[in-house]
């Protein structure tokens, strides 16, 4: 709907937090320690991360930013490579950091949202497969533990994963995902009270050819490897994905205290395509009316 000025006139419920969000690597500079960082360096990216928005040095600047915009929460993620820059040597310094960080919004009325891993990881756990290896899933355990116990009576909500891979990308992978969730969930809920979810990203799949049955049918397929994974394990504790095997992880089951949605765009799915991507309406490409037009006519 392009004319929101038809909209009827609606208000948002009371205690509605407007908000704004972040994650570190992205914004906080210097990330050195994480594989993002070091795939930065492999690549010779032409728009490497480096000094980013410089948060980690101006997040008191940052802050009061965030006041200023009148918001109510703010979303930001913790840097495991910055915590746990190499294997078992936690670095106090920096969880001081986020301690700081969190008491300051704290005193400014903003409830916090606090992301445990936002894609990057450190280079030392990359490379022993990352998320990847089942077996490599204490790893993230005893970070997240570290930082929920400097953290205790500051954090408002935790995220312990911003958008776990779809089973779409890879099956094993997803699971992975989806099982160091629920262990982070459990292990979190044994040292507070705070409501804990992870963010998912919800993409809407929709028919490149609505009428066409294989289109519908592999849009639906789309779907659940999407979302419909994710809303499964939570609601059953039962990993499934098509032509993957089922696990059964009964930890899963109810490990969400709240849905924490990411929400771009749909995907249009043309069955025709090995990839099943198709390209997108064009409907925004919106032509202006020649206002002589009329005039031309008379």
């Amino acid at each position: 709907m392009y004319d929101v000025f038809s909209l009827p006139d609606f208000s948002f419920p009371k205690g509605f937090l407007w908000g704004s969000a972040s994650a570190g690597h992205q914004v906080e500079g210097d990330n050195i320690h994480s594989d993002a960082w070091h795939q930065e360096q492999k690549d010779k990216r032409e728009e490497p991360s480096g000094k980013a928005c410089d948060n980690w040095r101006l997040f008191r600047e940052d802050a009061q930013l965030v006041a200023s915009l009148g918001h109510h929460a703010y979303r930001y993620s913790v840097e495991w490579s910055r915590v746990e820059p190499e294997e078992g040597r936690f670095d106090r310094s920096a969880l001081d950091h986020y301690k700081e960080m969190s008491e300051l919004f704290k005193q400014l009325g903003i409830k916090t949202f606090v992301t445990l891993n936002h894609f990057t990881v450190p280079q030392w756990f990359a490379a022993k497969g990352g998320f990847w290896k089942r077996e490599n899933l204490p790893y993230f355990l005893r970070y997240a533990e570290e930082v929920v116990k400097t953290l205790a009576g500051l954090a408002d909500f935790y995220l312990v994963i911003n958008e776990s891979t779809h089973t779409r990308i890879d099956t094993q992978l997803g699971f992975n995902h989806l099982v160091a969730h629920a262990k982070t969930y459990r292990l979190i809920k044994s040292l507070c009270d705070v409501p804990v979810s992870s963010a998912h990203m919800a993409t809407q799949t929709f028919p490149y050819r609505y009428y066409d049955e294989l289109d519908r049918i592999m849009a639906a397929y789309r779907d659940f490897q999407y979302n419909g994974c994710f809303l499964h394990a939570i609601a059953t504790g039962e990993l499934v994905s098509p032509f993957g095997e089922a696990e059964e992880c009964p930890e899963l089951k109810g490990a969400a205290d709240y849905w924490a949605v990411n929400l771009y765009t749909r995907e249009l799915i043309d069955s025709r395509r090995k990839d099943l991507s198709a390209s997108r309406f064009p409907h925004k490409k919106m032509r202006m009316i020649n206002k002589y037009f009329y005039l031309e006519e008379i």
